[in-house]
C-alpha cells in the first residue's frame, strides 16, 4: 500500500482528516 501511503503524505491536514475520517466511520474529525 505504499501509493496509499505517498497520496496520505501528500495531502493537506484538512483533506487528510476528512481521509481518515472516510477510513474510519466510527470517528468524526469535524471541527
Amino acid at each position: 500500500m505504499l501509493t496509499i501511503k505517498t497520496v496520505f503524505e501528500e495531502t493537506t491536514e484538512v483533506n487528510r482528516s476528512k481521509f481518515i475520517a472516510h477510513l474510519v466511520p466510527h470517528h468524526r474529525f469535524e471541527a
